[in-house]
């Protein structure tokens, strides 16, 4: 693999994709892989998963921990318990006011995961073959743990390949930090990182935000690649009664619960007729449902496929995005841009954001005016905001910038054609 052609046209890269990801999932990873991979000819992509199940009609093989079996220690009661009690942010202990018996439970997972998340996986002939007989040009991942950071790191020097990792949140930052208990865990991931920025010759980030305060980190050029789309054709939605239709799309985990809480609060307060659909997993409702269970004009709509989700947002008025006023939740969000965003802007919707204005999701709407933002837990202020709601506008002013937005960053075939070209630069540049 060393006489690697340098300059491959970007329908003949070949691409290993190596972590617990796939393109079919309705999770915030598999949406916007499965856009930004989807105009790539199939046959040029090959998954490593390191997670228990891979949906996958790619080239695929499952890698195994070396010193544990995943799926049995899923299965232990007291495994589960303590799972279930997980902390707010991977390897980094967050109690968000649970009970002293949820404290240790989080904290014991806390430990047990981080620690874990260092073993490495099991390097197998069979991977070994399946790897020779992909011919990857590539390696690309999204890291995040350094059992997968060591892992890719291997494969980089046995076939003499780049790796190109894509940051979405600053695990990197916050990892393991924090805690003295997490120490040697931490100097693990920093040395894991800094070795593995030895094979890349160019990185990919979720923001502009991250871009510039990777670069700087890293001493390596960084590209800003968030979820990308095609502008959605739908019928005309025709609204048939005076009720404002506000949806929000999303997890309601890492706090983006409490946000959506004051939310409601600040609606609750508005002298108009609402109703508010909440579309998330069964299990975030069932989680969170007690939060929002004062507010009549609150409706939880479901779980459904991606495709039916923008269906059921083109029918909304008003859509909704929260981030986290938490400052330990804060530190990890902080320069990440969340993956319903594109898809708010492509709707050329009324949006409502809520959370502080040094997070990226919320700075990048606000810098851009594409939105109404609440960006302080003020109920009388932000009441005053909400109260423009209907003023035609400033409501046409926030989306006609929003649809400029998204044809300037977020538009499907302009966002493929950086990746590719960034894919050919890493191949091009990489020192062998």
């Amino acid at each position: 693999m060393g006489d690697i052609n340098r300059n491959k046209k970007e329908n003949d890269i070949r691409i290993l994709i190596i972590g617990p990801y796939d393109f079919v999932h309705s999770n915030a990873t598999s949406i916007t892989l499965a856009s930004l991979f989807s105009g790539l000819n199939k046959r040029n992509i090959a998954f490593i998963n390191t997670s228990s199940v891979l949906i996958c009609d790619y080239p695929s093989i499952h890698l195994e921990p070396r010193f544990f079996n995943q799926s049995k220690i899923d299965k232990v009661k007291v495994f589960k318990k303590i799972s279930k009690n997980r902390s707010l942010v991977s390897g980094q202990i967050t109690f968000n006011g649970k009970s002293f018996k949820k404290k240790i439970l989080q904290y014991f997972h806390t430990l047990l995961s981080s620690y874990r998340s260092l073993l490495p996986f099991h390097y197998t002939k069979e991977v070994d073959t399946f790897i020779d007989e992909f011919k990857p040009d590539l390696i690309y991942s999204l890291l995040g743990r350094v059992c997968i950071m060591n892992f890719c790191l291997k494969v980089s020097k046995k076939k003499n390949i780049p790796i190109v990792p894509h940051f979405m949140d600053d695990w990197y930052g916050v990892q393991f930090a924090h805690n003295i208990l997490l120490f040697p865990a931490r100097l693990i991931l920093l040395r894991s990182i800094n070795r593995i920025m030895n094979k890349v010759p160019m990185g990919l980030t979720i923001s502009q935000k991250m871009e510039k305060e990777y670069t700087k980190i890293f001493s390596i050029p960084f590209r800003a690649l968030m979820n990308s789309v095609d502008i959605p054709v739908f019928k005309e939605y025709k609204k048939d009664t005076e009720k404002l239709v506000l949806s929000y799309a999303g997890g309601l985990h890492l706090d983006r619960g409490s946000s959506l809480y004051f939310l409601c609060k600040v609606l609750s307060k508005i002298n108009k007729k609402i109703t508010l659909n909440i579309y998330t997993s069964e299990e975030n409702w069932e989680k969170y449902f007690t939060l929002f269970s004062e507010f009549e004009f609150v409706c939880y709509g479901g779980f459904h496929d991606h495709n039916i989700i923008m269906e059921k947002l083109n029918k909304s008025d008003i859509l909704i995005h929260v981030e986290s006023f938490s400052n330990e939740v804060k530190d990890y969000t902080r320069l990440s841009i969340s993956t319903k965003i594109p898809e708010y802007l492509a709707l050329q919707k009324t949006i409502i954001a809520v959370g502080p204005d040094d997070v990226a999701s919320i700075e990048y709407l606000k810098d851009n005016k594409c939105a109404f933002i609440i960006s302080e837990l003020d109920l009388n202020k932000s009441v005053a905001k909400l109260k423009h709601l209907s003023d035609n506008v400033q409501v046409d002013f926030y989306k006609n910038n929003a649809i400029k937005l998204f044809e300037k960053n977020h538009y499907l075939n302009n966002q493929q054609a950086l990746l590719y070209k960034t894919f050919q630069e890493a191949i091009k540049d990489f020192k062998r």
